[in-house]
């Protein structure tokens, strides 16, 4: 008997690909040292910020998150924070990234975002180029057997141009259209596009129908000018208002207040992202958090090549961030 997709409310709005909470904790050597660890604790709270913010939805595991440093059973435990009855609530959309070189893996997390009700799951490819789909054809059969082995929940591609190969990544209408005319994905739904390609982007989503949330947060503007509807992005961990804002004001057909906003809104991520961004990103939402919510997700990380002084160098810059772009976050 054929399991039944569930149904796939198309994608508005901002979707917001949140930052994994982190603690420190002693390791228990006896030679004081500390690790970093997944902390869910204060998702609640991070969750109520961001819905008052404006978010559609969430984004889970991603880059953002730092998927790639984390056990499956610490993405485990995140998938299922954010998929608690409390949480979920609160979003139309929870979608949860399950890419990774294993394959036990992404199925596990597959089956969990299945059976603790996910909207979607998005799956990018194996980063090492050796490992990944070498044709179209590869890439379609790897996205066939996703497919065939969750075929409860809808599927999203997470395309990251760039880093996730291979190459052809960059235009894939083509490949797509050949995977809808065979079946071979008949889960697939749509994208999170994080590339420049617009035109690849716009053609997917008028002539395949699929839906497309755009992944870039600077490409906004350019983005509602042609159309797409969705937005999954870091950013709009502390500027969620504001980018909400800039869409009402395109709605309004104000285009040129939106443009001075977003005009803004650039110079401000180019700002936060001319240090060591992941650190301060994490940095400025942690201090939000803390000030408005009385919550911390943590400073720390778990890069192991991120030295003392680039802590204190983002310390500085957040420092200097906060209060130059104060009136565009939120707090």
């Amino acid at each position: 008997m054929s399991l039944k997709m569930r149904p796939f409310t198309p994608m508005k709005g901002i979707q917001v690909a949140v930052v994994t909470p982190f603690k420190r904790t002693s390791d228990n050597s006896g030679n004081n040292s500390r690790t970093v660890t997944v902390d869910v604790e204060p998702i609640d709270k991070y969750s109520e910020y961001l819905q008052a913010n404006g978010a559609s939805g969430v984004f889970v595991n991603g880059v953002t998150g730092d998927f790639s440093v984390l056990t499956l059973d610490e993405r485990l435990q995140l998938q299922s924070a954010w998929l608690a009855p409390s949480v979920r609530s609160k979003f139309q959309h929870v979608i949860t990234h399950i890419g990774s070189p294993l394959w036990e893996d992404v199925i596990k997390l597959g089956r969990h975002a299945v059976e603790h009700c996910a909207s979607a799951v998005a799956i990018t490819f194996p980063s090492f180029p050796l490992h990944s789909p070498q044709t179209e054809a590869h890439l379609i059969e790897y996205l066939a057997n996703v497919s065939k082995s969750l075929p409860e929940i809808p599927l999203l591609i997470y395309n990251i141009t760039g880093t996730t190969p291979p190459s052809f990544l960059n235009n894939l209408l083509p490949v797509l259209q050949k995977a809808i005319t065979q079946n071979r994905v008949p889960t697939l739904v749509g994208l999170k596009y994080s590339s420049a390609n617009f035109i690849d982007a716009f053609e997917i989503m008028k002539q395949l129908q699929l839906d497309i949330s755009i992944g870039c947060d600077e490409q906004m503007l350019a983005g509602c000018v042609m159309g797409f509807p969705s937005f999954i992005g870091s950013t709009y961990n502390i500027f969620g208002t504001k980018f909400n804002q800039v869409l009402k004001l395109m709605e309004q057909g104000q285009v040129k207040d939106a443009q001075l906003l977003s005009d803004r809104l650039f110079e401000a991520i180019r700002y936060l992202t001319s240090g060591c961004y992941k650190m301060t990103l994490r940095m400025t939402l942690n201090r939000i958090l803390q000030t408005s919510f009385d919550v911390t997700i943590g400073e720390d990380t778990k890069y192991q090549f991120l030295s003392e002084d680039d802590h204190k160098s983002s310390q500085k810059l957040v420092n200097e961030f906060m209060k130059k772009y104060q009136d565009l976050l939120d707090c």
